[in-house]
């Protein structure tokens, strides 16, 4: 009986270490933020641009159990008129005479707008590739690389231009 008490107090007392480790994660001052974006593109000889805002907000901390470590965690969508299957990250912007979706992908991510170094992967870079329905085993085929959409489809991403990102702080007290 003293084994169980003590077996599980152990758990208890192990349980309350790893929960209370997320009260460690900083949390930033500023928890949410508008970004305005366009990407301007070419298919053939049709020029045009894709416009939206990205929007991001602070969800709180989460423990990645691969690494047994707490995050700071973000929601994000995009808000703008476009469609790709439900994708908040990309959009369908024309269509290949073999039946294939060209698909303008915007390159975003909340943790380069809300200025939080631990999503280090740089400013947001758009790309279009080519997607073609499933096919009989239900795979999909992709054309993906820039090089080989626009020798084979002439669709290319021209510029883009994305609302700086949040100059932001992480504190772990948070009274707010």
């Amino acid at each position: 009986m003293k084994r169980r008490v003590l077996a599980l107090v152990l758990v208890l007392l192990l349980a309350g270490m790893l929960t209370s480790c997320g009260l460690q994660v900083p949390r930033p001052e500023i928890k949410e933020g508008r970004f305005d974006f366009s990407i301007t593109y070419q298919i053939g000889e049709e020029v045009e641009t894709f416009s939206a805002v990205y929007v991001c907000e602070f969800a709180g901390t989460s423990l990645s159990v691969e690494v047994l470590s707490y995050n700071r965690d973000w929601e994000d969508h995009t808000e703008g008129e476009y469609e790709y299957e439900g994708d908040d990250y990309a959009a369908t912007v024309g269509k290949t005479a073999d039946g294939g979706d060209i698909i303008l992908f915007f390159g975003v991510y909340p943790e380069y707008f809300m200025g939080d170094s631990t999503g280090d992967r740089g400013a947001p870079e758009p790309s279009i590739y080519v997607v073609y329905p499933e096919d009989e085993d239900g795979a999909i085929a992709t054309v993906g690389t820039p090089e080989e959409v626009e020798a084979l489809y002439g669709a290319k991403i021209i510029s883009s231009e994305y609302a700086a990102p949040v100059v932001n702080t992480f504190t772990v007290f948070d009274f707010n």
